[in-house]
C-alpha cells in the first residue's frame, strides 16, 4: 500500500505515530529504538547479611521510594491515559486496495461533471488519465475556472519541480499572484520558483513580497478537507479509509516538498558574506517561525536562521534558535502525542476538530489541543473508535 517513505521534519505527529505503530500495511519504515536497556554488571562486593530476616533501613526507604513513584506513574498514566488505537484495528491492506479502487473511479467520473467543486477535486484528486500529468489538469482548469488559489499555487508548485515546463508561462505565474497576493504561502512558492530559475531578482522580490504579507495559510489543511469532502458524496464512503488515504497521500506528498527549500538553504548560504542577503535571510527565516501555521515550515525558519548565525558565529543566537527547535519537538514527539495523532485515523470529527485547530492557531497548538482532547474522550469508557468499518 505505502511504499518506503523518506521524510524531512513535516507533519511530525504523523510521522511520530508511522514510525512507532505497526507495520501491518507494509509501511516499511525503520522502527524507532527502544530503550529496553538492563542492568549489565552487580556489585563487585558482598555487604555482611543481618542476622534477623528484617528489612534493613536502607531497603525500606528504598522500598517506599519505589512504592511513591509507582503510585504517581499510576496517577499519571490515568491522568493521560489516551485509548491505543493500532493501524490494523482501523484498516486491513486489503479493505483499502478494494475500496481505493472504486473510490478513485467515483473521483475520475467527476471529471465528466460540469460543477465546479467536482471539476476541482477532479484536477486535484483523480488518477491521472493517460498521456496527461497533474500539471495538465490544474492548467485546464484554469482555463476553466480562473483565479482558483490552491489550483494557481499548485501551478506554481509543479513549475518549480519542472523547472519551468513549456505550460508554465507567466500568466498563471501572474494569476496565482493576483488571486493570493496576501498570502505568504504564495509568495515562498514563488520564492522557490525563482531559485529553480536563478533569477536573482525575482528571488529578493519575492522574499520582500512575503515579508510583507499579513498572513500564511499553506493549502495543506484545504487539501484534506476537499478529498474528504469529495469522497464523502461517494455513495459507499468509508470514512476510516478515507482519512488514512487523505493524510497519507496528500499530508506525505507536502512533505516531500521540503525539497524546495534546498535551494533556499544553499543560497542564504553563499550569500553568508553578503550583509544584504544575510539580512533577508534571517529576516525570512524568522518570519516563517512566527508566522507559519505547519511545523515544518516553522522548523525550516528555525534552521534558515541558525545557518546565519552559525556563519555569523553568535554562539548565543545559535542556542537560542536550537532551545526554539527543541521546544517544538518537545511539543509533537512524546508519547502522548503518537497516541493522539494515531486517533486522527479512527475519529473523523476529532480529525476535523484538530485541521480546525490548525487554521485558527497553527500545528503546534493544535497538537497540543488534540492531545488534551483525546485524554478528554479516553475518559469515557463507551468511546472506542478504532474498530473497523465493514
Amino acid at each position: 500500500m505505502f511504499s518506503k517513505i523518506v521524510l524531512p521534519s513535516i507533519t511530525l505527529m504523523l510521522v511520530i505515530w508511522l514510525i512507532t505503530t505497526s507495520s501491518t500495511l507494509k509501511i516499511n519504515l525503520d522502527p524507532p529504538a527502544t530503550n529496553h536497556s538492563e542492568l549489565s554488571h552487580k556489585l563487585s562486593f558482598n555487604p555482611p547479611k543481618p542476622n534477623k530476616t528484617l528489612p534493613t533501613l536502607s531497603t525500606v526507604s528504598t522500598a517506599k521510594v519505589n512504592e511513591q513513584k509507582n503510585d504517581q506513574n499510576e496517577v499519571y498514566a490515568e491522568k493521560h491515559y489516551i485509548v491505543d488505537c493500532a493501524i490494523e484495528d482501523i484498516i486491513t491492506e486489503e479493505d483499502y486496495e478494494v475500496y481505493h479502487q472504486s473510490a478513485n473511479q467515483f473521483l475520475q467520473s467527476l471529471g465528466n461533471d460540469n460543477d465546479k467543486n467536482k471539476q476541482l477535486a477532479y484536477t486535484l484528486f483523480a488518477p491521472l488519465p493517460e498521456g496527461k500529468t497533474r500539471l495538465d489538469l490544474l492548467i485546464e482548469f484554469n482555463q476553466r475556472f480562473s483565479d482558483t488559489a490552491i489550483v494557481l499555487t499548485d501551478i506554481v508548485r509543479l513549475c518549480t519541480t519542472l523547472n519551468y515546463n513549456a505550460q508554465c508561462d507567466s500568466n498563471p505565474l501572474q494569476s496565482a499572484i493576483a488571486a493570493d497576493s496576501n498570502n505568504g504561502a504564495m509568495w515562498l512558492q514563488q520564492i522557490f520558483l525563482h531559485l529553480s530559475n536563478d533569477n536573482e531578482p525575482g528571488i529578493l522580490y519575492a522574499i520582500d513580497e512575503l515579508l510583507k504579507s499579513p498572513f500564511m495559510e499553506d493549502s495543506f489543511v484545504q487539501k484534506i478537507e476537499l478529498y474528504l469532502q469529495s469522497l464523502n458524496a461517494y455513495p459507499t464512503h468509508n470514512s476510516n479509509i478515507n482519512t488514512v488515504a487523505a493524510l497519507f497521500d496528500y499530508a506525505f506528498g507536502e512533505a516531500l516538498t521540503m525539497n524546495s527549500y534546498t535551494p533556499l538553504f544553499q543560497w542564504c548560504k553563499k550569500s553568508i558574506s553578503d550583509p544584504l542577503k544575510t539580512a533577508v535571510c534571517l529576516k525570512l527565516g524568522n518570519y516563517l517561525q512566527k508566522n507559519s501555521l505547519l511545523i515544518t515550515d516553522q522548523i525550516m525558519g528555525i534552521e534558515l536562521q541558525k545557518l546565519v548565525f552559525e556563519g555569523q558565529g553568535n554562539k548565543q543566537l545559535l542556542a537560542e534558535a536550537q532551545d526554539s527547535y527543541n521546544n517544538i519537538m518537545a511539543t509533537i514527539s512524546s508519547d502522548k502525542a503518537a497516541k493522539a495523532s494515531s486517533l486522527l485515523m479512527a475519529d473523523e470529527r476529532l480529525l476535523r476538530s484538530w485541521l480546525t485547530n490548525i487554521k485558527h492557531y497553527g500545528e503546534v497548538v493544535a497538537q497540543q489541543l488534540l492531545v488534551e482532547e483525546a485524554i478528554l474522550l479516553s475518559k469515557n469508557e463507551h468511546y472506542s473508535p478504532c474498530t473497523r468499518q465493514r
